[in-house]
């Protein structure tokens, strides 16, 4: 194994192709500076960014008991569930992870499923929602940040200070993928991160008023069409135990391409 202390490693990604919609997030996050990773540049990466954010872990969907159980011997040594770090991996080493820790006497527990979906060809909503899809512009920066923290309250994410959404939704307006569905006034946002040829969503939210009016639905298929006639491959994640997300999905084309699970020690 090598190891690399506040360094990119972008040369790691290309071990995750065959998996680039299921771990499309940590082949972004390997672009950029990371606290620690830990690879044998062959069938194991193990990843830290920064906090308040998981350990994520890779390894091909052959591994045998041998090597996850290298894997497991790294992340106690490395990265201790005692002391407050998470782990999101796929669901088979999750189950191994969880197993390993009964045996020590330990407990860690499930913090969220997550299903990943790629989009090679959108479908038209059902019913197309009133209003249009435009790109943000800097005037909408105030809204979108409000909205991205009301977003991670709602569904339990990590909460990060408002100038850090801001400095990063200023960077998305500045690429164009920051979008807004308006009717009259904004009703949703979402925005995307380009990864190679892999363009994955984030923060898809509509406010509450507007809700249950297929504004998300609606503003995912024009995005992903758009993505699309550029070559791109739409790809997300959801939250594999809530139904009428996936289902806001599935009916506007997206196919599920694997799982995921974060794990945390239960209090």
């Amino acid at each position: 194994m090598q190891t690399y202390t506040h360094a990119s490693l972008p040369q790691a990604a290309a071990l995750l192709e065959k998996d680039k919609y299921t771990f499309s997030v940590l082949s972004r996050i390997l672009q950029g500076t990371c606290e620690l990773i830990m690879t044998d540049h062959e069938r194991l990466v193990i990843c830290y960014s920064q906090s308040p954010f998981p350990v994520w872990i890779w390894m091909p969907e052959d591994a045998s008991e041998a090597e996850m159980e290298r894997a497991w011997q790294i992340l106690c040594a490395e990265f201790p569930y005692g002391e407050g770090f998470r782990y999101c991996a796929r669901s088979d080493f999750a189950q191994y992870v969880m197993r390993r820790a009964e045996a020590q006497g330990e407990t860690l527990a499930v913090e969220k499923n997550l299903l990943a979906y790629h989009c090679p060809e959108p479908v038209p909503p059902g019913r197309r929602a009133e209003g249009c899809l435009c790109t943000a512009s800097m005037d909408e920066l105030k809204l979108a940040t409000a909205w991205e923290g009301e977003m991670r309250r709602e569904c339990g994410a990590e909460i990060l200070p408002d100038d850090s959404i801001r400095a990063e939704l200023t960077e998305l307006i500045e690429k164009k993928q920051l979008f807004i569905w308006k009717n009259g006034g904004c009703t949703a946002m979402c925005y995307v991160r380009i990864n190679g040829n892999v363009a994955t969503f984030s923060c898809v939210y509509t406010r509450p008023q507007a809700r249950r009016r297929g504004y998300a639905a609606s503003m995912i298929y024009e995005v992903s069409k758009a993505l699309r006639r550029q070559g791109l491959m739409p790809a997300l994640y959801t939250d594999a135990d809530y139904a009428a997300s996936n289902a806001c999905y599935m009916q506007v084309g997206f196919q599920p391409k694997g799982s995921l699970c974060i794990l945390v020690k239960r209090a």
